[in-house]
């Protein structure tokens, strides 16, 4: 199981979601959320990303940066590709040095992350 404390940990007020594949990630509750969250913007991180799709949705549904940590190589570069392909490259960026996990800890400093976005199929 991988660990998430080094996340939660960097982040008193935040927002936590799981996001599953099945959900429809342009119209469903997660997107739903940002864009009646009790913040008008920030930085979600979405950690175990399978593919683009929450990514695109919450940089298109307010003023939040988003920091994608793909589940895998692969994911990261099918992610990469449709990121560039929906015009949002720059808003959202990919952290491909830690796909799949990683000891190193997390590149952001305390208190920075809004939301954190959990794919729940990287949740084991």
């Amino acid at each position: 199981m991988k660990k998430l404390i080094p996340i939660i940990a960097l982040c008193t007020n935040l927002i936590v979601l799981t996001i599953a594949q099945a959900q429809s990630v342009t119209n469903g509750p997660s997107v739903d959320l940002l864009k009646t969250a009790p913040v008008s913007g920030g930085l979600v991180v979405h950690a175990g990303a399978m593919d683009a799709g929450f990514a695109v949705a919450a940089a298109q549904a307010g003023p939040w940066v988003v920091a994608v940590i793909p589940a895998n190589s692969v994911s990261a570069s099918a992610i990469r590709a449709e990121i560039d392909k929906r015009g949002v490259s720059g808003q959202v960026t990919i952290l491909d040095g830690l796909a799949g996990g990683s000891d190193g800890g997390m590149p952001f400093v305390a208190n920075s992350v809004t939301v954190l976005a959990v794919d729940s199929d990287a949740l084991g």
